[in-house]
């Protein structure tokens, strides 16, 4: 199965382990399609960890832009940025696309959410930013591409 045909409750394999597909989010904008996949760890057996690794890893979230897979991070910010030019950890993404956007956000749980909100996309050689508004929230997607090969889905 493609990725982008996944659905909440399928699973997914990364080289860090297997995943169920938690939630999917799905945004719709004349320029740009984007799907965002947050995962869950598959709970078979906890095994308490010890030693210097007592800490879990983060689960991983990806988002499918266009055709190009990324492992994204999802944070709130306070507002839509302006600018054509952003510097975020002393690199410089560029504006490619902005405008409204649909979004749909389905989960394992059976609930769906729609909104309808601006967005604004922007790129660098790799990396990925999309701020977009979700109920009056604005949250930003920060991604670096990864290789598509590295994902099965199930």
């Amino acid at each position: 199965m493609e990725l982008r045909d996944a659905r909440p409750g399928a699973a997914i394999e990364l080289p860090q382990g297997l995943y169920a597909l938690d939630a999917l989010t799905h945004c719709r904008a004349t320029a740009l399609d984007w799907r965002v996949f947050e995962l869950a760890a598959e709970e078979t057996e906890p095994v308490p960890l010890e030693g210097p690794d007592t800490i879990r890893p983060a689960v991983p979230i990806l988002a499918l832009i266009g055709d190009q897979l990324y492992e994204v991070a999802l944070t709130e910010v306070e507002a839509l940025p302006d600018d054509a030019e952003l510097t975020v950890e002393h690199m410089i993404y560029r504006l490619r696309h902005h405008g409204e956007a649909r979004g749909e956000r389905s989960g394992r749980n059976g609930h769906t959410d729609f909104w309808l909100g601006p967005y604004r996309h922007y790129e660098r050689e790799g990396h990925v930013l999309i701020f977009m508004d979700v109920h009056g929230e604005i949250q930003c997607l920060t991604g670096k591409a990864m290789d598509p090969r590295l994902v099965r889905v199930y």
